[in-house]
């Protein structure tokens, strides 16, 4: 149920984001640099989230009101692949109470010293429970994460962002 933003707020994403993947795929294409990239505009007053990702893990929004988390998809490649390369913009209506979690790839693919992946699983476990604030279930993921990974190696970025939207 997204609200349409003024035009000028997605051209101005897809300006953003079409300029630097044109710039990386262009000026450093030989050097094969990408990066992922999951990049938002958010109205804190009418809770309204334009978003783009381009080849990102799927951000999560756990909503309140029912507890049901949907993954925001990609809507476009990696960055610095292709030039001229499509992206889309989607939206999303988040209320008040609800989170937003982003994070990298380093999160499901870290290893144990087994070498067993995480994966995405204790990620839908953790958010199967209800917390009272974004940090609070940042120190849950991060925590969990430690305990499995242990001594062994990183290998990765492990990067993670947890919003939620405050009640006005």
């Amino acid at each position: 149920n997204a609200v349409n933003l003024p035009a000028d707020t997605e051209t101005r994403l897809l300006n953003a984001v079409n300029f630097t993947n044109n710039y990386v795929s262009l000026v450093h294409g030989e050097t094969n640099m990408f990066s992922t990239l999951f990049i938002g505009i958010f109205d804190p007053n009418s809770g309204l989230l334009t978003y783009i990702n381009g080849g990102n893990e799927p951000a999560i929004w756990k909503q309140r009101k029912n507890g049901i988390c949907q993954q925001l998809s990609p809507t476009g490649p990696v960055i610095g692949i292709i030039p001229n390369a499509s992206f889309t913009c989607q939206q999303v209506q988040i209320e008040p109470d609800d989170f937003l979690i982003g994070f990298t790839d380093g999160i499901p693919d870290a290893l144990n010293q087994e070498g067993s992946p995480y994966g995405k699983d204790p990620l839908t476990r953790i958010l199967k429970n209800n917390f009272d604030s974004a940090s609070e279930l940042c120190h849950e993921i991060k925590n969990d994460l430690l305990n499995f990974i242990g001594e062994a190696n990183q290998f990765d970025d492990i990067t993670l962002m947890v919003v939620k939207r405050k009640r006005l």
